[in-house]
């Protein structure tokens, strides 16, 4: 038996002795340029640009072609950006006329569930972002 624990000693010693000192993390992005915070950054604020450029579009085809609601096409799609987190996107619109904002909050709440489908359905994500809008008035004046 001690001499089976002898070799087993031996063992771990010479691949002890064998190994080399494992490097920290910032030694390996100097080998491997992927794992660069910098590149993760990139490619995050990429990936962010591009989900708020499907939804913008995506939006603006459902809002000008697709909705039941048809005041809804008065509606301006102005972009979208992604918000801290990728959760949320808000999407700004420019309302048609001046002083309305509540009614058009209000008709955008009630499109909100079928709009985030139909997005979910186009842009083929593990999860949808929430939408979130942000309404500007027109510069026309309130007739």
């Amino acid at each position: 038996m001690s001499s089976s624990h002898d070799r087993s000693r031996a063992r771990k010693h010479r691949a002890r002795r064998g190994r080399l000192p494992v490097p920290a993390a910032e030694d390996l992005d100097l080998f491997f340029p992927s794992r660069r915070a910098s590149s993760h950054d990139e490619q995050r604020e990429r990936k962010s640009i591009q989900l708020a450029a499907q939804i913008e579009e995506c939006v603006r085809e459902l809002l000008e072609r697709e909705t039941r609601d048809e005041s809804l096409q008065e509606l301006s799609v102005l972009g979208a950006h992604v918000l801290p987190g990728a959760a949320h996107v808000a999407v700004v619109l420019r309302v048609p006329r001046r002083g309305e904002l509540a009614l058009w909050r209000a008709k955008l709440e009630r499109a909100r569930g079928w709009l985030r489908t139909e997005i979910a359905r186009a842009i083929h994500r593990k999860r949808t972002p929430e939408l979130v809008f942000e309404l500007l008035e027109s510069s026309e004046e309130a007739s």
